[in-house]
């Protein structure tokens, strides 16, 4: 009986080193392949939305914590950590990361046997803009679709990892834009007639302006300056989608106005699009 309680004790010493050993291997695959690839994957996309957003990452293993597998992932940008575009995409990356961890079957796997991944986001001095730890309770949260921003359904099919994505940057939401104006990011969808939608809701200062036509036209203008509509419309073409709205609402949810983009808009202002 004894040779049985200690054979038994030694079984499961073995089972629990090989379970640490392989959660241990699986993270230093993870952070090997992000830093060869998946990391640089990631900045190319970032930086065809803004390449101020992030420069570089890396992964590295960090110190157990009871007893659970630890991966850091940093993110580097050029802004400094009071700049408007901050508040942004300093939710955006987690969101982003988060879907991309749900199209690898390894990390998945690694997260659901109880490893945390800490997302870090600097500035351009490398001070601390923001930091988010990643568990499987907060992927969920991040991956798990808000009734109140439900996906509309779009003529086409869109696939799976565009709508993890959709409705992970959902749960990141609202994102305020502009603090003193009460301008924030509330949702983004999918139109009905193979639109990306952004809802944004502003402040009582402005609600009423916002419904004149030079208004409208300013804002116009306003999103055309910022350059970034072409790679936009590049992106989106890839997954069936035609057609950039931005819908402004007040508090109450009316809509105030609405600005459509298509291609044929952006190449007669002069942008180009693949």
């Amino acid at each position: 009986m004894k040779k049985l309680t200690l054979g038994l004790a030694t079984l499961t010493f073995f089972l629990c080193l090989s379970s640490c050993s392989s959660d241990h291997v699986r993270a230093k695959l993870f952070v090997e392949t992000y830093n060869k690839s998946i990391g640089n994957q990631l900045i190319s996309e970032l930086y065809q939305i803004d390449p101020n957003i992030a420069y570089q990452t890396d992964a590295a293993v960090l110190p157990a914590e009871n007893g659970e597998e630890a991966i850091g992932v940093s993110f580097y940008s050029r802004f400094r950590r009071d700049d408007p575009e901050v508040n942004l995409y300093k939710q955006m990356i987690p969101a982003m990361f988060a879907s991309l961890i749900m199209a690898d079957k390894n990390t998945h796997a690694l997260i659901e046997s109880g490893a945390k991944l800490k997302i870090s986001y600097y500035s351009r001095n490398k001070k601390l803009i923001h930091e988010v730890a990643l568990d499987q309770q907060k992927l969920k949260s991040l991956l798990r679709e808000d009734p109140k921003r439900k996906l509309a359904k779009g003529k086409g099919t869109i696939p799976p990892e565009i709508s993890n994505m959709l409705i992970a940057f959902n749960n990141s939401l609202p994102i305020v834009i502009d603090p003193k104006l009460e301008i924030k990011i509330v949702k983004i969808d999918l139109g009905k007639a193979d639109e990306l939608v952004y809802e944004v809701e502003v402040g009582d200062a402005i609600s009423n302006s916002l419904r004149s036509v030079a208004a409208k036209q300013t804002m116009k203008q306003a999103i055309l300056s910022e350059g970034k509509l072409g790679i936009l419309m590049q992106k989106i073409k890839t997954v069936g989608l035609n057609t950039i709205r931005y819908t402004y609402r007040n508090k109450k949810g009316e809509v105030l106005s609405e600005i459509s983009f298509n291609e044929a808009d952006l190449v007669n202002e002069g942008i180009h699009v693949d």
